[in-house]
């Protein structure tokens, strides 16, 4: 057993010596965590910009309403930003961190054909523009197409087209019960989602002069610890 744990000993030694080990056991953590900065500090970066968004509107109905509800987000953003400039006590023209501002510019076709489709999308990859989207004209057709198209260069994590898809899925749901001859608010209070709130166990509470005792317990909210405790584990292990 001693001729064992002599030579664990040794390997052990061999290994945690060697420069590579001592490298990678430095340079695990700040590619692991150093991601968590990297990221919102990049889209701090990058944000407050101007994208153009053409939308094609097949539906004939969505179109304005969405341009309106955009420009009413501009003029938000905009106040916002000058009352935050104003309490500052100064007039700051760095528009990093602040969200970007979208200009839709609704086009009089109800449809693409492929050679726009290739054409404004020459337009998105030399920067021109940022995206364009088609809206189906049976979008409101519960039987038709579900989908719109967002065409851009970062289509899948574009904040653009998750802002836009919230806002059209409110409206094609609104339409759509409208349709069916139901109440609007009736219709939002039955489709209410059910949340399941995370709680921790209970806790029986001991009987005293001001209380007859029960139980107690609490929600439990996003924890840093539940979360980062694993990625612990695993460094000590490693």
């Amino acid at each position: 057993m001693n001729k064992i744990l002599v030579v664990a000993q040794r390997e052990f030694m061999a290994m945690v010596a060697t420069r590579a080990f001592l490298a990678t056991l430095l340079i695990m953590p700040v590619l692991m965590f150093g991601g968590l900065f990297l990221m919102p500090a990049l889209n701090k970066i990058s944000g407050g910009k101007e994208r153009t968004i053409r939308v094609v509107d097949g539906t004939r109905k969505i179109g304005s309403q969405l341009v309106a509800i955009a420009e009413e987000r501009n003029r938000s953003l905009s106040q916002k930003d000058a009352n935050e400039s104003a309490q500052s006590g100064r007039m700051s023209m760095d528009p990093s961190g602040a969200p970007d501002i979208y200009k839709l510019e609704l086009q009089e076709a109800d449809k693409l054909d492929d050679e726009t489709r290739v054409a404004w999308s020459d337009e998105i990859r030399n920067g021109s523009l940022y995206a364009f989207v088609e809206i189906p004209e049976s979008l409101f057709d519960s039987n038709g197409t579900q989908s719109a198209r967002f065409v851009s260069q970062d289509a899948a994590l574009s904040d653009a087209r998750q802002w836009m898809q919230a806002v059209v899925d409110s409206m094609v749901r609104t339409e759509r019960v409208k349709a069916l001859g139901l109440d609007a608010e009736q219709f939002q209070a039955v489709n209410r989602a059910v949340a399941f709130s995370p709680t921790a166990p209970y806790e029986k509470i001991l009987a005293t002069d001001g209380s007859d005792g029960g139980v107690q317990t609490k929600e439990k909210g996003f924890d840093l610890a539940t979360i980062f405790a694993p990625f612990g584990m695993m460094m000590l292990m490693f």
